[in-house]
């Protein structure tokens, strides 16, 4: 009887020395919580700006959703070991140069829209225990320069000046994640768990969601420019793509070797790539002038 308490005791003991080594790296995967699709149901009406509308409900879906994970204390599993940091970075990388592009915008007053500025250098310091109060009080300063735009206080530019901008911006962006892609690529670490390289991709999957949730959010119709519809909803659709690889350890494999989920860094690379080809195409359309319509034209000879 004695030996089969002590079988029960010390099997109980390590069954919870077992669920404690286990608790940590569960929760780790539980609060992987990056979304699995670029939100594209932002309402447009809402705002005076749908495009500051979206970056505010941005920045709001992450505090009510998911939590700040800079915010998190070091010993939270969302603050370390997982993408969410990494992808949240990426986010507001984003959200403050848009912030910063269309405080320089501003056709009205002298210099820089200063609730813009402000937004941009709030978002852009957000890391630490303070970002939560930091990105709060970015929300409120894009709501006090939507009010001001929906009462006309403000004189912005036009939509398709503004579009232009943000598309110029949007390729840079994109650049610098390829880039970032590349180094990986030909890094010589080649292990199957590599923390700088988890960081590189969730970071440029938290880039792609912004830029593609700002472009979800625009009106359709902002130009009557031939071709500008067709060419917009193919730079969302190549976005949408790029944004759906999610793997939990990022693989980057020897060339040549083999690997169950192949080489996810090349993959996301290639994707990119495509949204790039079609950021591209847009840029096309919106700076070609509409050809005459041939039955116009006057025959003087």
């Amino acid at each position: 009887m004695k030996r089969l308490w002590r079988k029960v005791i010390w099997g109980s003991l390590t069954l919870v020395i077992l669920l404690a080594a286990l608790a940590f790296p569960v929760s780790m995967v539980v609060s992987h919580n990056v979304p699995k699709a670029i939100p594209s149901d932002y309402p447009q009406t809402v705002w005076a700006d749908s495009r500051i509308g979206a970056a505010i409900e941005l920045i709001e879906d992450e505090l009510e959703i998911r939590g700040w994970a800079s915010a998190r204390p070091n010993w939270h599993p969302q603050a370390r070991l997982t993408a969410m940091p990494a992808y949240q970075s990426g986010l507001t990388s984003v959200l403050s140069r848009f912030a910063n592009l269309r405080a320089n915008l501003i056709t009205s007053g002298s210099g820089r829209d200063e609730d813009l500025a402000l937004a941009s250098s709030l978002i852009a310091q957000a890391v630490g225990t303070s970002a939560e109060n930091q990105l709060l009080a970015a929300t409120q300063a894009l709501r006090r320069f939507d009010g001001l735009k929906a009462r006309s206080v403000l004189d912005d530019e036009i939509e398709s000046t503004l579009l232009e901008g943000e598309l110029q911006l949007y390729r840079q962006i994109l650049s610098e994640c390829t880039e970032d892609l590349s180094r990986i690529v030909r890094s010589d670490e080649r292990g199957p768990f590599d923390l700088n390289r988890t960081a590189t991709f969730y970071k440029t999957k938290g880039r792609i969601l912004a830029i593609g949730a700002l472009l979800h959010s625009s009106e359709e119709d902002m130009t009557n420019q031939p071709g500008f519809r067709a060419a917009y909803a193919s730079l969302l659709e190549a976005l949408d793509l790029a944004f759906k690889p999610a793997p939990l350890f990022v693989s980057n494999p020897k060339p040549g070797s083999f690997s169950f989920g192949g080489n996810d860094v090349i993959q996301l690379a290639y994707l990119l790539n495509e949204a790039r080809f079609r950021l591209q195409e847009l840029d096309t359309v919106l700076h070609s002038k509409a050809r005459p319509d041939p039955l116009t034209v006057t025959n003087r000879s």
